[in-house]
């Protein structure tokens, strides 16, 4: 039996760090050749990994395989962290082989036999693009290095189907990781509470950022920003004597704007925020400049299908151009364009900035897809099924819920998020733009 003693305090994670305290806590027993850790993004893996390691004293190398991209970085980085030294060039390690008999000097060197070793890779879904025999040697790396206590701890936001390679393999133990509730959220928020103010009206204050906010956004670093951001607006009528403290319907009616304002520029960074509170004990402290998320990172963070990209790609191009525009932009014809055309494009120009993104129907949608994909795929269920997903995922907008209509939709993402899905495709999204000819 675990004490409480045995577990670290991570907040609403507490189920999650007894199982891997269960499964590292004991160096006299045998530890699971690999673990699997699968949630979504912001779901706290890495936070509760690293706190049961750290309170466990488990010897441990973590490594981003974004940053390891290939086997060497990957290798290089983790013999570098156990031997808690920097390797000398000869050193040098380019396959698996090579790592493992350096790992076991290592071992021998800085006799960690009886010792449990944690080997974590962070965005281990990149392993797939890699040699095909990396990931089921990273899998069996204690059985082939003869080490009885190391473990290699995988952490991904896909599930473990994904990785299933073609000769297969035994499933790793599975750790998964709900998303944060609205009331973990809360609770987690509510530890960067400034010490000038009560902790009720702090709380009531969350509770009025996280209705706005929740829907459209459930990254936990990205809330804890904005509801830094937005706290001094909120505050600003109080410290000014406008109103009381305890009028909430006031503070209501004078920050709704500023959420409202603040939820369009989300996930962006036009403005730096003020420095959050670093006192914080369930997610590390957020840093404007390193860990915060931008549109880019966000738009990486979908593994979206191949068709699914051209779609939400269509999808803006519908969004932000005139129907009356498809023919020129889509069609292969000469011609030249009169002056009073031209004029005519720069007030377009104007509008669509202005105006945002105009809905479009499901055909016009697809036409636009065949327009722009060298390839044309038949229309199918599996075609249909991406755009429901898009919806889903919030990159698309469904407009209108009457039944007997035809479906319409609004691209819901920026010129950002289309730039570097585009960028994955090496295709050209400027060129089919009237805004930008």
């Amino acid at each position: 039996m675990l004490s409480c003693l045995d577990i670290p305090d991570v907040p609403c994670r507490h189920q999650e760090a007894t199982q891997l305290v269960s499964l590292l806590g004991h160096p006299e027993d045998s530890v699971p050749q690999s673990i699997f850790l699968v949630g979504h993004k912001s779901s706290g893996k890495s936070y509760t990994l690293m706190k049961v390691l750290q309170s466990l004293g488990t010897h441990f190398a973590s490594v981003n395989c974004v940053e390891g991209y290939v086997p060497r970085l990957l290798f290089e980085s983790i013999l570098s962290q156990i031997a808690r030294e920097n390797l000398s060039p000869a050193s040098r390690c380019d396959d698996i082989m090579d790592f493992i008999l350096q790992l076991k000097v290592i071992a021998d060197e800085h006799n960690l036999h009886n010792k449990i070793i944690a080997v974590v890779l962070e965005g281990s879904e990149r392993l797939r693009d890699m040699n095909a025999n990396l990931l089921p040697a990273l899998m069996r790396l204690q059985e082939l290095s003869c080490l009885k206590k190391i473990c290699v701890i995988f952490l991904s936001d896909l599930l473990w189907d994904k990785f299933i390679p073609c000769g297969g393999l035994p499933p790793p133990i599975q750790i998964y990781f709900p998303q944060y509730s609205q009331s973990d959220i809360l609770k987690i928020l509510a530890l960067d509470k400034p010490k000038d103010y009560p902790a009720d009206f702090y709380l009531n204050y969350l509770q009025l950022f996280v209705a706005v906010f929740l829907r459209s956004c459930r990254d936990l670093t990205e809330l804890r920003f904005k509801a830094a951001e937005n706290f001094s607006k909120y505050c600003e009528p109080i410290e000014k004597g406008e109103i009381d403290i305890n009028d909430s319907s006031k503070l209501w009616k004078h920050i709704s704007p500023h959420l409202k304002a603040s939820l369009e520029m989300i996930y962006m960074r036009f403005e730096t925020g003020k420095k959050l509170a670093t006192e914080i004990h369930c997610v590390p402290p957020v840093d404007k400049h390193s860990t915060l998320s931008s549109s880019a990172k966000y738009a990486l963070s979908f593994e979206l299908p191949y068709y699914a990209k051209y779609l939400i790609i269509a999808a803006y191009l519908a969004s932000y151009n005139s129907p009356k525009e498809d023919k020129k932009l889509f069609v292969k014809l000469s011609g030249r364009t009169k002056k009073q055309v031209q004029k005519k494009n720069a007030q377009i120009k104007i509008s669509s900035l202005v105006i945002g993104p105009r809905q479009f129907d499901l055909e016009r949608l697809l036409a636009i897809f065949y327009s722009i994909i060298e390839e044309k795929p038949h229309i199918s269920v599996n075609l249909l099924t991406q755009i429901t997903s898009l919806v889903e995922l919030q990159l698309l907008q469904k407009v209108g819920n009457d039944p007997l209509e035809a479906p319409k939709y609004k691209c819901a993402v920026g010129f950002d998020f289309i730039i570097i899905i585009a960028k994955t495709l090496s295709f050209n999204v400027t060129k089919y733009l009237v805004d930008y000819k």
